[in-house]
């Protein structure tokens, strides 16, 4: 854009020819200060397009000169107010554009006998109407600058590992702006619903420093990111994104971006356990994720310069509270089971319940992520449990799971995590989205379209709902997301967490065999030390020597049937039918009941050696064996789930 644009030159020609030599100075000083104003902001850094730049000092300083023109060739020889006719224009209109506007313009060159003039009124007018028009339009032609680092990472914003930690190093501590940003720019959603840069600038900033008020490890900025950036992918890669309409893409988004603001750092059975005005407000029930979504939308509402979704319909609201409400970890297994239910049934499925599954699972899926991202995920989600087992210790509370420094199980831990939550979650999303996208693919293949057509909410009003099958991007360094039938692999996706879900599996076993030599190691070592250093007789010696051979041998029985089970698991895993899923798990819960019944001296006989972590160990066992029944194990008793639910309560 080497020439002025030609609508700022058709301004100036129409000024020339329209602005009398009696035109109002102020009006002149008024337009070279809104044109000044876009200058300093380039200044500032806030913009960096140059061409931009170059036009705005080019009409500034046109208008700079009429000014100076006109300013020398003022007159006051006709009253054109008397050419306008009385039928044509009300006298009441007339007087209220003279009094108004001059008043606001301040005309302080006018003689006092001087009367104001409807024609140059008029025309000033237009010309603050045109000027007003172009700051809003080049505002947002402006957008949001990107350093050159950002510019690079983002390159890979469509990749399954993308790094966010990456990201937040190149953008300054600001990953969440950039990402919340680029997206929205790159699905064309803040030209499609007039969403004003700075009122979203303002916004995603804003939400920043919610997310940054307790300094947690975790459920930080750098976290909203993240789960944004995977709510894109997955929505892209396993083409779903043809399923939604442009509202609910915006939903999801922005659901993403507000899932976890001004989290506290803490669980919300803590809330729960201490009574924190949060839980008391929300009646212990989804306390956390009712204010993550409550304060969200509270920011919006207190401030309309940030105000994002004044354009937007008033349903968008409800899909986005479920969807946040839906990432309480205490609906996981309702929510897998209700989907699972869905995918069995002949009908569409419920876009809500479709899309609440999405974000959990972007929520949840660091560990089907590479292992390095997802090691530093982990370390960062402990450090945030512990910091709650101090506060608890602090309180004189119970430590909760994962919570202790000094016992909790890392390797442990995750390789429950992965094997009873995460994994099955992504299976059943890959199942969902290849009911939903392949007949979406046939129609498009019987159509011979290039694109999917895409549908709207069900039974929600939507709008037109009408998409571009190529959205272009509105950053540098960014390319277009192509939506075509060609570009879905979502059996592709579902190799590729599959196989990092895999080694993630694999190098957690191989930790947490390390973790247990080094632990045996080093209570050998105690042990040893001990016994130096401890009094008593030969006698009391012996006694203990024999209590330790006892606990020894209980924890070869308990590595036995850990083995057991194991072994049981990775069978079912292999079955074919619901109905030989159902006997094997009924015949290997009644034997886990026996052993639990045989096992009774053993815990009493650890307990009584005082080893209490290998008793919490014993229990934690126990509660994972409940949730591979609860969650594998295909039942026609409702009842009895919710007893394994209750039971696994209880362990916890």
């Amino acid at each position: 854009m080497e020439s002025p644009t030609k609508e700022i030159e058709d301004f100036e020609s129409n000024s020339l020819k329209f602005l009398q030599p009696d035109q109002i100075e102020k009006i002149w000083l008024r337009l070279r200060g809104l044109l000044r104003c876009l200058v300093k902001q380039l200044e500032r850094g806030e913009a960096s397009v140059v061409d931009l730049k170059k036009n705005l000092e080019y009409a500034a300083s046109v208008l700079e000169s009429v000014y100076i023109e006109e300013t020398r060739r003022l007159v006051d020889t006709e009253d054109e107010l008397s050419d306008i006719q009385s039928d044509s224009v009300p006298s009441e209109v007339r007087d209220w554009l003279a009094s108004t506007f001059t008043r606001q313009m301040g005309l302080m060159l006018r003689r006092t006998e001087e009367k104001p003039r409807f024609r140059s009124i008029v025309h000033a007018v237009q010309a603050g109407i045109f000027v007003e028009r172009m700051y809003r339009r080049t505002s947002n032609m402006v957008g949001l600058s990107y350093p050159p680092s950002v510019i690079t990472v983002l390159k890979h914003v469509d990749m399954w590992s993308f790094d966010v930690f990456a990201l937040n190093d190149a953008s300054g501590d600001h990953a969440l702006k950039f990402i919340f940003y680029e997206l929205l720019t790159r699905y064309d959603l803040i030209n499609r619903f007039k969403i004003p840069i700075s009122a979203l600038v303002s916004f995603v900033e804003a939400l920043e420093v919610g997310y940054s008020k307790h300094k947690n490890p975790y459920h930080n900025l750098m976290h909203a990111a993240d789960v944004t950036q995977t709510v894109h992918y997955l929505l892209l890669k396993t083409g779903m994104v043809n399923w939604l309409t442009e509202l609910e893409i915006f939903a999801m988004i922005f659901a993403a971006a507000v899932h976890d603001y001004e989290h506290t750092g803490t669980t919300n059975n803590f809330h729960i356990q201490t009574r924190s005005g949060t839980a008391i407000l929300y009646n212990d029930r989804a306390v956390l994720e009712n204010h993550h979504v409550s304060a969200a939308y509270r920011l919006l509402q207190d401030d309309d310069e940030m105000n994002i979704l004044l354009n937007l319909e008033f349903w968008l609201r409800a899909l986005v509270v479920e969807m946040v409400l839906a990432t309480d970890m205490s609906c996981h297994f309702q929510q897998i089971k209700a989907m699972k239910n869905f995918l069995q049934q002949p009908e569409a499925i419920l876009k809500p319940k479709a899309l609440s599954l999405i974000l959990h699972t972007a929520d949840i899926s660091h560990p089907a992520k590479n292992w390095d991202l997802h090691h530093r995920w982990t370390t960062s989600l402990l450090e945030e449990f512990f910091r709650q087992g101090d506060k608890e210790a602090e309180l004189g509370l119970p430590f909760s799971p994962l919570c202790d420094r000094k016992s909790t199980m890392v390797a442990q831990s995750q390789i429950g995590f992965i094997d009873f939550i995460v994994e099955p979650t992504f299976t059943v999303l890959s199942d969902m989205t290849e009911k939903i996208v392949t007949p979406l693919i046939d129609e498009a293949s019987r159509s011979g379209l290039a694109g999917f057509r895409r549908s709207s909410l069900n039974s929600i009003p939507v709008g037109d709902g009408k998409r571009s099958s190529v959205i272009s991007t509105g950053s540098e360094g960014s390319g277009t997301l192509n939506c075509s039938p060609g570009t879905i692999d979502y059996k592709g996706f579902k190799a590729t967490w599959n196989e990092e879900v895999h080694q993630n599996r694999e190098k957690w076993k191989t930790q947490a065999a390390k973790d247990l030599e080094e632990k045996t190691k080093r209570e050998i070592e105690e042990k040893a030390l001990q016994e130096e250093t401890e009094p008593g007789t030969t006698e009391e010696k012996e006694e203990k020597k024999e209590r330790d051979e006892e606990g020894t041998q209980a924890e070869g029985e308990k590595k036995e049937m850990v083995e057991e089970v194991s072994t049981s698991t990775e069978k079912n895993h292999q079955l074919q039918t619901p109905t030989d899923m159902l006997s094997i798990y009924n015949t290997w819960f009644k034997e886990v009941v026996n052993s639990i019944n045989l096992k009774c001296q053993v815990v009493i006989r650890i307990w009584w050696t005082q080893s209490l972590s290998q008793f919490v160990w014993w229990s934690s066992w126990c509660s994972q064996t409940v949730v591979a029944i609860a969650s594998e194990m295909v039942l026609e008793d409702d009842v009895f789930a919710e007893s394994l639910a209750a039971l696994l309560m209880i362990l916890l």
